[in-house]
């Protein structure tokens, strides 16, 4: 169900299983880090129903101030989590389950007043509303797919163009809204 062998990229038709697997880690994720944790979503592809996906479970963890992700690191470890590094801006700190050839989850740990914490909301919540934004995404990472199948960072930058046009068209549909 989780899990993809390192630097390949395989799309999967998605599953509420994803969901549901999200579920238990959210609860096990709480247990470890109580109240450091301020909140905790699935975010990415394995979050939005009708989204091919790679079969890696994306999950955010929201914390008060970025340093408090160095307090995560033994709790996170007792879960499986290794800790990788530290994306800045582009993903937060990252923390990754399952064995290194086979990764099956990717965690992220942003302060709840960074912007990256917004995106990864906005994305996630705009896709899941919009069709044609989210056939835009499914389009591009097939491409994407049949390109890059042996290399997952190129894939990965490759789609950034994309998640940063819909991240715009989904901050102006949410202004236009609000007036």
């Amino acid at each position: 169900m989780l899990g993809l062998d390192e630097n390949t990229v395989v799309l999967v038709e998605y599953t509420s299983r994803w969901c549901k697997a999200f579920e238990l880690e959210r609860f096990a994720l709480q247990n470890a880090l109580g109240t450091v944790a301020r909140d905790i979503q699935h975010i990415g592809s394995t979050a939005i129903p009708g989204l091919d996906a790679k079969p890696i479970l994306d999950v955010a963890v929201a914390v008060a101030e970025r340093d408090e992700a160095a307090i995560c690191i033994a709790p996170l470890a007792v879960l499986g989590y290794v800790y990788h590094s530290d994306l800045g801006d582009a993903g937060g700190h990252l923390f990754m389950k399952g064995p290194g050839e086979k990764r099956t989850h990717y965690l992220h740990i942003v302060a709840r007043n960074d912007l990256q914490w917004r995106h990864y909301l906005l994305f996630r919540d705009y896709l899941r509303l919009n069709r044609e934004a989210l056939e835009t995404y499914r389009d591009c990472k097939r491409g994407l797919e049949r390109c890059f199948s042996k290399n997952r960072p190129a894939y990965t930058r490759a789609k950034t163009d994309v998640i940063l046009q819909l991240i715009g068209q989904a901050s102006t549909a949410l202004m236009d809204n609000k007036q």
